[in-house]
């Protein structure tokens, strides 16, 4: 029987894009140019602390200049390059999440999360735009395969995990590595790259690993790529054992892997409009429905939130989302993005600046935000797939607002449109000087042939960092 490792490498290494249906193609280049706007929205954030420690990481591997430092002006070496940039694009929590048919996200991710680690590779390597689309298409349906074999959150494994094996296939793939190092590379990658989650913890503070853990996982299948190269070799069998250590969770994971190629799961990756967890996508855009009515945060008297257990518990309704500490914290919390809505009207990355959660009208007004976990919407969630809220609210003066989502919109049900998904660019580039239409069109060349090098200038822009 063929080898877990031996179906992904033989995957990764056959995949030509004249084979790939038009729709998972197209998916590819708008994810890209999403995640590298999101990337760009941190590398901008003066007040992104955890992102400032990374990039001064990666400046100590300047003598090996292999590949671009997202919104600098020099390059450092791949793998500092996949620290730095992959922990940008998770930095802002706006990056696309892929949305299994199942419902439950317990072992879903953000597939994005490896994309700067294979533009950074594709630019060590001199690759072509089609070459990375190809990379990036790999990368998907890998994840995706993964995510649908295992709860990873529920046995104790945060999904970032997937990270590393993908860059290790995709990345390979863009250096040269030969399907018999590919296998390799995957081998290593699932024996050493795996995360604990250890921080999506209710009641806990959220620490600088939530962005970061994105970046470590990067640089690690970047090393596995380059070690296998080279010669050294993992345990061909190593998914077998790894997926036999929880076969009481694991869900028919030969099977998933066996799809590759032929059930496309890219397209299943929704992009949220703002920079909020998954779970409060539907509340926020409830919230902007009741400020587009008229309803403002400094005349709310009390307002209820019905929705699922993901936004109206765990990490996102529990104690400590009524007073985070932090920006990973507070794009957690279901009360502190539903306030922040009602004083802004929306929520951008630039919205967090100046540390609004210290701020005491918005402090005092979660205190009258209420989270209920609605039966109908937490049925809705697990056997439809539909992650929707409804809200109702009461101004001071008693008028009553209610507004009401059936599925949050940038889910693949319910996509953004091409002027949405421009609008949600250019919020992330609004401190660079240069438009989300210009990086769509940026990277729907790439796949027609253009050059990974336009984007690498994209990249840089103005070397804030």
């Amino acid at each position: 029987m063929t080898a877990i490792a031996e179906r992904l490498a033989a995957f990764a290494a056959g995949l030509r894009l004249v084979e790939v249906p038009e729709d998972v193609a197209r998916a590819a280049t708008l994810y890209l140019a999403d995640t590298i706007a999101c990337a760009l929205a941190a590398a901008h954030d003066r007040d992104a602390s955890a992102v400032e420690i990374i990039v001064r990481h990666a400046a100590a591997s300047r003598a090996r200049p292999e590949a671009t430092v997202i919104g600098a002006g020099w390059q450092t070496s791949l793998e500092a390059a996949a620290l730095a940039n992959c922990t940008m694009a998770r930095y802002i929590d706006a990056n696309d999440i892929y949305m299994p048919v199942s419902g439950s996200l317990s072992g879903s991710g953000h597939f994005s999360d490896a994309l700067p680690a294979l533009v950074a590779a594709a630019e060590c390597a001199g690759a072509d735009g089609p070459a990375l689309i190809e990379a990036v298409i790999v990368a998907y349906e890998c994840q995706a395969a993964l995510a649908d074999a295992l709860p990873w959150l529920d046995v104790g494994l945060h999904s970032v995990s997937q990270v590393t094996v993908a860059v290790a296939l995709a990345a390979g793939r863009l250096l040269g590595l030969s399907r018999e190092q590919l296998t390799h590379a995957a081998a290593l990658a699932i024996s050493s790259g795996l995360i604990a989650n250890t921080w999506l913890q209710s009641g806990s503070e959220v620490p600088a690993i939530k962005g970061g853990a994105a970046g470590l996982a990067a640089e690690r299948g970047i090393t596995c790529a380059r070690l296998a190269g080279g010669g050294f070799t993992g345990p061909r069998d190593a998914f077998e054992v790894f997926f036999e250590r929880y076969e009481e969770r694991a869900d028919n994971y030969g099977g998933f892997i066996e799809r590759l190629g032929s059930e496309w799961r890219t397209p299943r990756n929704a992009i949220k409009p703002v920079p909020a967890q998954i779970y409060t996508q539907a509340v926020v855009q409830c919230a902007r429905q009741l400020y587009r009515d008229g309803l403002r945060l400094d005349v709310l008297r009390e307002l209820t939130v019905y929705s699922n257990d993901g936004a109206c518990a765990r990490v996102q309704g529990s104690p400590g989302a009524y007073r985070p500490v932090s920006r990973e914290a507070a794009d957690h919390s279901t009360p502190f993005v539903t306030a922040l809505t009602l004083r802004d009207g929306d929520i951008t990355p630039a919205t967090y600046a100046g540390e609004p959660w210290a701020d005491a009208s918005i402090l005092a007004a979660m205190a009258r935000i209420a989270l209920v976990v609605d039966e109908d919407w937490q049925r809705q969630m697990l056997d439809k797939g539909k992650y929707g809220a409804h809200v109702a609210a009461e101004a001071t003066d008693g008028r009553r607002y209610t507004a009401r989502v059936d599925q949050f919109r940038g889910h693949p049900d319910n996509p953004l449109t091409r002027p949405e998904l421009v609008e949600k660019l250019d919020s992330c580039l609004v401190d660079s000087g240069r438009s989300g239409a210009e990086l769509l069109d940026l990277c729907e060349q790439l796949a027609a042939g253009g050059t990974v090098g336009a984007l690498i200038d994209f990249m840089r822009l103005g070397a804030c960092r």
